[in-house]
């Protein structure tokens, strides 16, 4: 039972997670997930976002996640982004799931999702 603003803002934004797939950073305050019409490319948005995208598939809008994407100013980085930014991934070796770690450890939110939703497209460019 929803029994005050936090608790619907809440629902909304896991109604969004659900239908995008997507994984929380930063306390739950920003999001990242993958677009079948873009693949290799990982997109971070706020929790406000998310919220605004539960409410339009909650309200059964026509074409609800299309107008959301217009609407949405989103970060977004490819594995090839990821790959050309850190050159010494490739002298070092360095490990992806290490990286994951030291991003989101610098608060590098965005490497951070790359790292967790492209990490086959990342190590196939490291290779």
């Amino acid at each position: 039972m929803i029994t005050n603003a936090s608790d619907m803002f809440d629902r909304l934004v896991d109604i969004a997670r659900d239908h995008l797939g997507a994984s929380s950073y930063a306390g739950e305050t920003l999001f990242a997930y993958t677009a079948q019409e873009q693949p290799g490319v990982v997109f971070l948005v706020t929790a406000d976002e998310m919220a605004d995208l539960g409410l339009r598939l909650d309200r059964e809008e026509r074409d609800a996640y299309s107008l959301w994407c217009a609407a949405t100013t989103t970060a977004s980085c490819s594995a090839s982004d990821v790959v050309k930014a850190l050159p010494e991934l490739h002298e070092t070796g360095l490990d992806v799931d290490a990286l994951r770690e030291e991003a989101g450890a610098a608060g590098d939110y965005l490497t951070c999702a790359a790292c967790t939703h492209l990490a086959r497209e990342i190590r196939a460019l490291i290779e």
